[in-house]
């Protein structure tokens, strides 16, 4: 899976992850201390994930950071 694969699988993980716990994007901008804007651009693919965002967001979300990117490669194989 290439680095642009691999982060589009990332997004989409989270956005299902914030389905299920009925998160919106302005809930969670609230939560890790960014910009709703910010949110927006990231989740439509427009600006770059880095870890550390990653890991704020799994955190907020209850999840390990970790498992987040698994889950996301294990789901973009399928």
């Amino acid at each position: 899976m290439s680095r642009s694969q691999t982060a589009l699988a990332v997004i989409s993980e989270i956005k299902a992850q914030m389905a299920r716990r009925d998160v919106t994007a302005t809930r969670l901008a609230a939560g890790i201390g960014i910009s709703r804007g910010t949110v927006g651009r990231f989740l439509r693919g427009e600006s770059c994930l880095d870890l550390d965002l990653v890991e704020d967001i799994a955190d907020f979300l209850g999840m390990d950071a970790f498992a987040l990117i698994d889950a996301a490669g294990a789901n973009a194989v399928r």
